[in-house]
């Protein structure tokens, strides 16, 4: 059926597919989540805070500079001085 000329349209906000405990708990790449089954869309929803390109953090976790670094780091990298403390 189809809505009258000028009717006005209600958007209807699907809920959004819940994240993996793994993924909640910290800061992740978009490519991990990829490769657990998340779909892009979801990666891209207003709930995730988007630190830096390709990393994502749930709204629910309050973000450190750290915290949302540590997924760009490679293999063999880590944090030192102050920054490790904060970690720790």
């Amino acid at each position: 059926m189809r809505a009258a000329r000028g009717a006005v349209r209600q958007h209807v906000a699907m809920p959004r597919e819940p994240l993996g405990p793994l993924l909640r708990a910290r800061a992740f790449r978009v490519a991990e989540a990829l490769e657990q089954g998340v779909g892009a869309g979801r990666l891209r929803g207003a709930d995730l805070a988007k630190p830096h390109h390709g990393v994502r953090i749930a709204g629910d976790m309050p973000p450190t500079a750290a915290h949302a670094y540590a997924p760009l780091l490679r293999p063999g990298e880590r944090f030192s001085g102050s920054t490790a403390l904060e970690l720790w």
